[in-house]
């Protein structure tokens, strides 16, 4: 009978050990440090309302970063540290698509992924493709209207793509040029588009300044005529293709007043060629008189 009582007792207290869940275990306060296997088909874990997933110390004293729903989106956040994540992701898709290791995919029938700031949930940067070839589109951020696009280095801006596709480089602002640099350029070629270019000099109705002309000009302007001047250069700049047909068009007047020169000199050759045999004939006159009056 003494041996009956201890052996109804463990029994007892077996089976109640064995009735407990891990919600009575929590409820109660209690703790463990065995692992836990929760096996209960489709729902392995269910945490109900506004609940969180807490990750603590050993101490069990601060938090170290938690999983939570808050009604309306998966939160996943560390209070220590950052979130770290090894192998492959997919975004929006089962799984990071062949060897990449981030698969970025549209959820909804939009082609488009974004990238987007959070607080208003205006779209920064969108990457597409038309089927050929990729496509990086830049929205706006606020209702402001669009904003360029910027690439940085040392937190420096140094280029950038304006709203309307005009580009600075070493400039913010590349103003109403599609391309402003700030900065020295080196090419191996450079092809610039001129027109109209200047064989109209070449015509019978263009007007050829003549050199009495010009040097009046130059002695009252300073510069030829048609040409910039060093100050106007120094504020505007200048356009090659434009340059380049002016000075053209100065070669080619030049190469006309030296065609024009040639010209006359040959004819003066050819009148001193002239005079010369008619002295030379006017000599052997003379000669023969000079012999005729011995």
């Amino acid at each position: 009978m003494k041996n009956i009582i201890p052996i109804m007792i463990l029994f007892v207290l077996s089976f109640n050990l064995k009735g407990q869940t891990l919600q009575s275990v929590t409820d109660n306060g209690n703790t463990t440090t065995n692992k836990i296997s929760i096996n209960t088909a489709a729902e392995g874990l269910s945490l109900l309302g506004n609940s969180y997933l807490s990750f603590k110390d050993i101490g069990n004293i601060s938090r170290n970063g938690y999983i939570q729903h808050d009604g309306s989106d998966l939160v996943i956040s560390p209070d220590l540290g950052t979130i770290r994540l090894y192998g492959k992701v997919g975004v929006g898709s089962v799984r990071a698509y062949g060897g990449s290791t981030l698969h970025v995919k549209a959820t909804n029938p939009s082609p488009w992924a974004f990238l987007t700031e959070s607080s208003t949930n205006q779209c920064i940067i969108g990457m597409s493709h038309t089927g050929s070839e990729g496509v990086i589109a830049v929205s706006y951020l606020d209702d402001s209207g669009f904003t360029p696009l910027q690439f940085m280095t040392s937190n420096i801006p140094r280029m950038t793509i304006a709203a309307n596709g005009n580009i600075g480089i070493g400039t913010a602002d590349p103003k109403a040029y599609k391309l402003a640099v700030n900065g020295k350029i080196r090419a191996q070629e450079i092809k610039v588009e001129a027109s109209p270019w200047p064989d109209y000099v070449f015509t019978k109705s263009y007007y050829l300044p003549s050199l009495q002309e010009t040097e009046k000009y130059i002695k009252e302007k300073g510069h030829l005529p048609g040409i910039p001047s060093a100050a106007e250069v120094k504020a505007n700049g200048i356009d090659l293709g434009e340059m380049n047909a002016k000075l053209l068009q100065k070669i080619e007047e030049l190469t006309l007043h030296l065609i024009e020169k040639d010209k006359n000199e040959q004819k003066q050759h050819l009148l001193f060629k002239d005079q010369n045999k008619m002295i030379e004939k006017l000599i052997e006159r003379l000669e023969s008189l000079e012999k005729r009056c011995k």
